[in-house]
């Protein structure tokens, strides 16, 4: 059915192998937030030489911790707490970054994308959270309502 489209699905998908302005449209869901921000940036300059003229990306990203998923008495945002060096300890076998939600508008404009949608679910409990508990260094002084943000959408388009 993909071939009868003209689409194709790359999983996992190197963005060496595509020639500058070949592709349309990149889509990711609950992928980001596993790649460190490093390696992100470059990803993010690849995906903006990669598409072609408007072409789009489309991502959907799970700001939250992850380990409350399987820990109900720990906060969705409970990760802002540790250190950058704890965290990445903590996360040998399964990484996560913590970028916010400002983060990855921020990547985005830097390479050039113009946003054309975002959204981020930030609720009350995580705000008051948040508010209520230690920061690592790197989240102190941060707007609440982005540190406490548990998913962000994007539509972002290639000038």
């Amino acid at each position: 059915m993909l071939k009868d489209l003209g689409l194709s699905y790359c999983v996992p998908y190197r963005t060496e192998f595509s020639s500058d302005g070949s592709v349309d449209l990149i889509v990711s869901r609950s992928v980001l937030e596993h790649i460190v921000p490093e390696i992100l940036e470059t990803m993010v300059a690849d995906f903006r030489r990669i598409l072609g003229p408007n072409g789009g990306m489309v991502h959907f990203i799970d700001c939250s911790d992850h380990f409350a998923m399987h820990d109900k008495s720990i906060s969705r945002c409970n990760f802002l707490r540790y250190e950058e060096w704890v965290w990445r300890f903590c996360c040998i076998n399964n990484y996560q970054n913590r970028l916010r939600h400002s983060d990855y508008v921020a990547m985005l404009r830097r390479h050039g994308f113009t946003i054309s949608y975002d959204w981020r679910e930030s609720r009350e409990k995580e705000q008051r959270e948040v508010a209520a508990m230690p920061l690592a260094s790197q989240f102190v002084g941060r707007d609440i309502e982005d540190l406490a943000a548990i998913s962000s959408h994007f539509v972002a388009i290639a000038p």
